[in-house]
């Protein structure tokens, strides 16, 4: 709830992403990631290797299975 609030988006709608039903927009990636003072690359785990590598983005507000984060388990 307060995390919905210091984004200025819904509570609901803070819930449905950090569930995993919702990928946020940008601006609401960029908002929440202000209001937990992070940088908003942090919120999708981005992980680049080399300029030939694809992205890896997983959202990692969420309990996801899919979650790449290099840290885990760290």
């Amino acid at each position: 709830m307060q995390v919905a609030e210091k984004a200025q988006i819904t509570e609901r709608n803070y819930q449905r992403i950090e569930q995993g039903g919702q990928e946020p927009k940008i601006k609401t990636a960029l908002l929440i990631a202000q209001a937990l003072n992070t940088p908003v690359e942090f919120l999708f785990g981005t992980a680049i290797s080399n300029k030939n590598e694809k992205s890896k983005d997983t959202l990692i507000l969420t309990g996801s299975k899919k979650n790449n984060n290099p840290n885990k388990g760290a």
